[in-house]
């Protein structure tokens, strides 16, 4: 029996000396794993802050390109209506022009009262002529045409 006991007191010992030998070998190669891992996500998220950055400045260009784009399109939406005013305030003007001119015709020769009687070069077409040589009376009477046909 003792030495039973004394070969597991041996068993024990070699266990313990195999085990003191091995575990330390095993923590070093579990603590190199992580930190090979450690150094792999390191790695990877440098990569991934890279690249985030990268498409954050592509989107701040994009930004500031349809920023500029719409910019332009304001400016000339509003140019536009600037002309378009312009063309307004100009046709306002012609009218009223063409009023004051109306009116200094009419003060001139009431007989005229719209434009139906002035030809586009400026001078008078009336149906009913008038002489200005006849009495003021007849002027206002309406003349037969030349040709020998009565009128209706």
């Amino acid at each position: 029996m003792k030495t039973a006991i004394i070969i597991v007191v041996i068993a024990v010992i070699v266990v313990a000396i195999i085990a003191a030998l091995v575990l330390p070998k095993a923590r070093a190669r579990k603590v190199e794993q992580q930190q090979a891992q450690a150094r792999d996500h390191l790695r990877e998220s440098q990569e991934r802050v890279v690249k985030a950055e990268r498409a954050q400045a592509a989107a701040d260009e994009e930004e500031a390109r349809l920023r500029r784009e719409q910019a332009e399109a304001e400016l000339n939406a509003a140019e536009r209506t600037r002309g378009v005013e312009e063309q307004r305030a100009d046709a306002k003007r012609e009218l009223s022009e063409a009023e004051l001119l109306q009116q200094r015709a009419t003060k001139l020769d009431p007989r005229l009262r719209d434009n139906d009687d002035v030809t586009v070069d400026g001078s008078v077409d009336r149906a009913d002529p008038v002489d200005p040589a006849a009495p003021a009376d007849q002027a206002s009477t309406p003349r037969q045409s030349s040709d020998s046909t009565p009128r209706r």
